[in-house]
């Protein structure tokens, strides 16, 4: 296919594969003009606006779908976060905050469940995602886990009252190590995972004490998160063995939250809600296709979850 050929072709559908390669460009963060300039560079291809545009907006349609789309009457865990985005409205730059939410299905599977941008995160924002989700058809949420959102948790207490608020130890863990040098990070998280590993909450305040005699010199802002952070800890502690381990071992809400702060520092400011949508339904759906198997050990999390919740757990026959 030459040159002219494509740009003659005006609105005319792409191939798969031009589409997809289309689609990787931009979730790389790529613009409009430096995907043309990559199919003229690489490609001696010369690819029109329109046809990019069409292509963007067909996304934003799945988008719309996606975010409409029924959901499971129950889920055992969700994982609910945020991310700051820059954003441009006229001549004011401000931070934006987008505002997801990641399933446990009770097949174990890992489902994203929907984004949000709002320009004020707090509890109206939170409460507006709480009650797409019951419009949506979620009826119950046993643990939702939970770090430092502003609002959530009273969303979250008015709209599922039964739900059990935990906080995230994933991002918890994730938050810590930032503050570690990388040649000690192995060794800080060993130490760490002795913490949340522990049988009881004592046993683990122990623990933590014992982390904080040793690094409290070099590291003082992971004391300083723990402490804060410590109460919301405790109820892990309360859960079976198994129903812990399936909480903070699931590193997707981390995963999903890297690839999501990926896209939006890749592009910088945004200026269009819509193409900021676009580019993060993307950079999830793309690594969402690679959570095809379930959470280990799901079968004994089941059971785990038929005890713990047996007046409120509905298994599909």
């Amino acid at each position: 296919m030459d040159e002219m050929a494509l740009s003659e072709t005006g609105g005319a559908p792409l191939s798969p594969m031009i589409n997809n390669k289309i689609l990787s460009l931009y979730t790389r963060g790529l613009s409009s003009t430096e995907i043309q300039d990559h199919f003229r560079n690489n490609y001696h291809v010369h690819m029109p606006l329109p046809l990019l545009r069409s292509t963007t907006d067909s996304v934003l349609s799945d988008y719309q779908s996606w975010q409409g789309s029924a959901l499971e009457r129950q889920y055992p865990i969700v994982y609910f976060d945020s991310l700051m985005v820059r954003f441009r409205a006229g001549k004011d730059n401000r931070n934006h905050t987008v505002l997801f939410a990641l399933g446990i299905d009770m097949q174990g599977q890992k489902r994203p469940l929907g984004l949000w941008i709002t320009a004020n995160e707090g509890r109206p924002a939170w409460q507006l995602v709480m009650t797409e989700l019951k419009q949506r058809g979620v009826n119950d949420i046993f643990i939702a886990c939970l770090y430092g959102q502003t609002g959530v948790r009273e969303a979250l207490a008015r709209s599922f009252p039964q739900s059990q608020a935990q906080l995230c130890v994933v991002r918890l863990i994730d938050n810590s190590l930032d503050f570690v040098a990388w040649k000690d990070r192995k060794e800080a998280a060993a130490a760490l995972r002795v913490v949340y590993t522990s049988n009881t909450a004592t046993v683990a305040a122990d623990a933590m004490t014992r982390f904080m005699c040793d690094c409290d010199e070099h590291y003082p802002a992971i004391n300083q998160l723990w402490h804060a952070q410590w109460d919301q800890l405790t109820g892990l502690f309360m859960l079976p063995l198994p129903l812990r381990e399936a909480i903070y071992s699931t590193n997707a809400i981390q995963s999903l939250h890297q690839s999501l702060a990926k896209v939006s520092k890749r592009h910088g400011i945004f200026t269009d809600e819509n193409e900021l949508l676009v580019r993060l339904y993307l950079a999830q759906h793309y690594l969402a296709r690679r959570w095809s198997q379930p959470l280990r050990h799901w079968k004994q999390v089941l059971n785990c979850l038929a005890i713990t919740y047996d007046n409120r757990l509905q298994i599909k026959s």
